[in-house]
């Protein structure tokens, strides 16, 4: 099984969440055997995120095409 996560960040109260502690580090580390994961994470970044001049975090745009890669 192959596992997308997009979207959100690894920051807390303005501090970087150690890796070991992101959750998806964790669940990557539980399911390591039965999973594929690629993370996606940008600060900001949502798949609702409609903001023309940060493109970088619209992530309407990029959820299809990381969707797409990951299909061909």
């Amino acid at each position: 099984m192959e596992i997308l996560t997009f979207g959100g960040d690894n920051f807390l109260l303005g501090k970087r969440i150690p890796r070991e502690k992101q959750w998806v580090n964790i669940l990557r580390e539980e399911l390591k055997d039965v999973c594929t994961f690629y993370q996606e994470g940008l600060p900001g970044r949502t798949a609702g995120n409609l903001n023309t001049k940060k493109l970088l975090k619209m992530g309407k745009i990029h959820l299809f095409q990381y969707l797409k890669q990951m299909l061909l």
